[in-house]
């Protein structure tokens, strides 16, 4: 872990196990907005480094327009002059056409503006971008919805790659099983199950089965971590001249980290036996007083009658009952 000082801000690609009752992805936002800030920042760097070739480009044309060619040869430098210039999506001006703006880079803009609305509206309470956010995105899932007629099979990728879809009702009597027909169809976050692991339907609310609700927590935990690891790898997070550039500082990572590699995604009765050992080392690291939550209440006093309650017994007989739930839990491939 890098030292902080008072000028750093943590940088956490990893998530601590905690009780299903606490929150564990509070600093979920934070882990986000530090990667847009970065990907960001090199996305201006890449369009400013295009706007100075560019220059460097017109200026060896225009020199070349002014010599000594021909009347015609000067026509098609000055054509070409024309034809190279570049304006960056963030640089609007009174007569800068829309049209003109490719689609990539144009979200890119849109995406700025947007992020923009969001912090005045969030940071500085600003009530009338709050409303403006509003509208964006009725009017956005209007047009979302539109487009899975349209255009469907693009619109199909992007389901298939999110975690949620944005579905528009205007009041009670709207059909609901028709709009989980389209979620169905569009087969929401079918790219993910590789990431986000499904749970087999079990008999019984979990909130009367701890075991079930400590196992699900530990499975999230650890696929949440594998994903921001992912994330963060994926967008170079790591490298010290992104630490040093946006002042971040690692925070300690997981001691389970250092003793466990990840166990086999998806999560299945064909994987299940990998992940058990993982869960019991996230659990007994990331909380080692685990055993004095008040769901275990019942295992402590057991083995107290039993005269059984040493430490490390009462801790592995609820450790084999999180695990046994584990088993329980993990679906078919």
């Amino acid at each position: 872990m890098n030292s902080p000082n008072h000028e750093c801000r943590p940088f956490s690609p990893w998530v601590y196990f905690l009780p299903p009752d606490q929150e564990t992805l509070t600093d979920l936002t934070e882990f986000l907005e530090v990667i847009n800030q970065v990907v960001e920042h090199r996305q201006k760097t890449q369009f400013a480094a295009l706007e100075r070739k560019n220059a460097a480009v017109n200026l060896t044309l225009g020199t070349l327009a002014n010599s000594g060619i021909s009347e015609k040869g000067k026509a098609i430098v000055n054509e070409l002059i024309e034809t190279t210039k570049f304006s960056p999506p963030s640089r609007f001006t009174a007569d800068f056409e829309l049209n003109s703006i490719p689609t990539n880079e144009l979200g890119i803009h849109l995406r700025e503006l947007l992020h923009e609305m969001e912090n005045r509206a969030i940071e500085s309470l600003d009530s009338a971008a709050a409303a403006e956010i509003a509208k964006i995105a009725c009017s956005t899932t209007l047009t979302t919805s539109l487009l899975e007629r349209t255009c469907p099979e693009p619109i199909k990728r992007v389901a298939e790659a999110s975690s949620f879809w944005p579905i528009a009702r205007r009041d009670a009597h709207d059909n609901i099983s028709m709009q989980n027909g389209r979620l169905e169809q569009l087969e929401v976050g079918k790219n993910l199950e590789r990431i986000q692991c499904k749970f087999k339907e079990l008999k019984g609310p979990d909130k009367n089965y701890p075991g079930r609700l400590w196992a699900k927590r530990a499975v999230r935990i650890i696929e949440n971590t594998r994903w921001r690891m992912i994330l963060a790898h994926d967008r170079k997070m790591f490298s010290v001249s992104v630490m040093k550039r946006f002042h971040l500082y690692l925070t300690e990572q997981p001691a389970w980290m250092r003793t466990r590699e990840f166990p086999p995604f998806p999560f299945t009765i064909n994987t299940v036996d990998d992940w058990i050992p993982v869960v019991r080392e996230v659990i007994r690291h990331d909380l080692p007083e685990f055993h004095e939550h008040s769901d275990w209440t019942n295992i402590r006093r057991s083995l107290e009658a039993a005269g059984l309650e040493t430490l490390g017994k009462v801790q592995n007989k609820i450790l084999d009952r999180i695990c046994d739930a584990l088993k329980q839990l993990a679906p078919e491939p």
